[in-house]
């Protein structure tokens, strides 16, 4: 959440900053600039709020299920599409559940660690609006019959980058816990 509030006024700005270049310099080719008018600023300030707004919201609507799936303690996985599911068995005498957190923190944000009761790992790659390639993906370990299970989609929706990153993530992930 705290990414999408970031992505939001990146856009913002930007968005802002670009409509009162373009304001200026459509001005400027007419004649009629006479300088950064407050009409000019508070117009475009406006309309840059609006255009960030919509993409805000649009982004946030789209990731709110994945968000508060990511965030929440569910073992159960809705039917995103384009998930990627392996369980595979755990048969190393030395595996520490809390190990693969620490390896797994490496390279994704964690959102839900449970060792306890669950031993579940939520967790996603950093979240940037204009990357395919984002996955996120839940980890798994029932310590009675030894087995681990990795859950990846993708954020955003399907396309080839976020499905090889997809799959990627779960051959990285049984690797690790797999081998030493």
């Amino acid at each position: 959440m705290k990414s999408l509030r970031y992505i939001f006024v990146v856009y913002f700005a930007l968005t802002w900053l670009i409509l009162i270049l373009f304001t200026w310099f459509f001005q400027s080719l007419i004649g009629k600039a006479d300088g950064f008018s407050f009409a000019m600023i508070s117009g475009t300030f406006f309309q840059a709020l609006i255009f960030s707004g919509g993409m805000f919201a649009s982004t946030y609507f789209f990731l709110k299920p994945k968000l508060k799936f990511l965030n929440s303690g569910d073992t159960n996985v809705p039917p995103f599409g384009n998930k990627v599911v392996k369980t595979f068995a755990v048969e190393r005498p030395d595996f520490h559940f809390e190990v693969v957190k620490y390896k797994l923190k490496e390279n994704y944000e964690i959102t839900v660690y449970d060792d306890v009761e669950q031993c579940l790992v939520k967790f996603h790659s950093k979240l940037y609006h204009f990357s395919s390639g984002q996955m996120c993906g839940m980890l798994t370990y029932d310590a009675v019959a030894k087995t681990a299970t990795v859950t990846c989609f993708p954020i955003q929706g399907y396309t080839e980058k976020a499905a090889k990153e997809t799959q990627i993530a779960v051959e990285k992930i049984e690797s690790l816990i797999v081998n030493k």
